[in-house]
């Protein structure tokens, strides 16, 4: 894919201010995941003292964490192979990233975009106020490259317009729509530099079925990434239970949300997938320790496997054994976890 024009702005933008964004917009299959990690692996040799932000708002394939999120996290050299023609290595690998560093991980709660756009909204926000706290604190980082989901119709849209706000984007690249750049032309902020490319010539159209497959996969690599399966029992009176709403399902206005305290023994959950939170301070008033909670970022995630009744107590699948880094749980809408 020839990411020149598009690599050149950015690179300028880096040179003459700290902190740039740029956004890859477009249907699915169109080639953002692609181009993404192309922009990346192009600023981190042109500018290897830098470290660079790659943030995955494509809550049903995002490559960040698990299927059902949001994240980010900052790559540098070290996240790159060590090749002596490393662009040559890069374009004939599809660019390959390894995550090495610390994630912000936001559980939006279901893969399906459609089912939980006010989660969306509210924790895409988030999502951008941290990024922009991490470059305020960080001085090796500059920029970012934020992929996004292939749902550009109608709601979808409207959604993205939205990241493209929160996140102040410098620069908008759109892949293989021409509809969708136009409107772009007209709603994007003044500021911003759009570029519209046709779709990659190597991308492959993925069924229903294959994408699916492929959700199942990454959950698989999160919690059995050698494919065994690990258990932990809990009581469930030791676990906090939360369940996030849209209070607006629709999403058309401001993103509002709902805080549910729920029984984590309701049948509903089993085999959901749930994210781990870290407790609000002890001090907070309710209200505000409501806030927390729905600001709070996700610190790992468990599914809940088998639920007994009669003692009361809760088998939960989780990536590694021992004790939970914490009792407090949010729940969402819909990621399932069948082992």
């Amino acid at each position: 894919m020839d990411v020149d024009a598009v690599q050149d702005a950015w690179s300028q933008r880096r040179a003459e201010t700290r902190g740039p964004t740029v956004l890859i917009a477009g249907p699915t299959d169109a080639g953002k995941s692609s181009l993404s990690r192309a922009l990346l692996w192009h600023a981190l040799q042109d500018r290897p003292e830098d470290g660079v932000a790659f943030v995955d708002l494509d809550i049903g394939q995002g490559e960040i964490s698990i299927p059902g999120t949001i994240g980010a996290t900052v790559l540098t050299r070290a996240s790159l192979p060590d090749e002596d023609d490393l662009l040559d290595f890069g374009h004939s690998h599809n660019y390959p990233l390894a995550f090495h560093g610390r994630k912000m991980q936001y559980f939006v709660g279901d893969a399906n975009l459609s089912a939980v756009p006010g989660a969306f909204k509210h924790y895409t926000s988030a999502l951008a106020t941290s990024l922009a706290q991490r470059h305020t604190a960080d001085p090796e980082l500059n920029g970012a490259v934020i992929n996004t989901c292939g749902w550009v119709d109608d709601l979808g849209y409207q959604l993205l317009l939205h990241a493209v706000r929160a996140f102040a984007v410098d620069i908008l690249v759109v892949l293989g729509s021409h509809s969708v750049y136009d409107q772009l032309l007209q709603d994007a902020p003044p500021s911003t530099t759009l570029f519209n490319l046709p779709r990659a010539a190597g991308a492959v159209r993925r069924s229903g079925p294959t994408r699916r497959a492929a959700r199942d996969q990454r959950l698989q690599r999160y919690f059995a990434p050698q494919g065994e399966w690990t258990y932990v029992e809990v009581d469930a009176a030791s676990i906090v239970f939360h369940r996030v709403r849209d209070k607006d399902p629709r999403g058309r206005g401001r993103a509002k949300l709902l805080l549910a305290k729920e029984s984590i023994l309701a049948d509903r959950w089993l085999h959901q997938v749930v994210a781990l939170v870290r407790p609000p301070p002890p001090t907070l008033a309710r209200d505000d320790a409501t806030q927390y909670l729905l600001r709070a970022p996700a610190i790992g995630f468990v599914a809940i496997h088998a639920i007994d009744k009669q003692a009361k107590t809760v088998t939960l699948v989780a990536p590694v054994g021992g004790p939970l880094p914490s009792k407090h749980l949010l729940a969402g809408s819909n990621v399932e976890l069948l082992p």
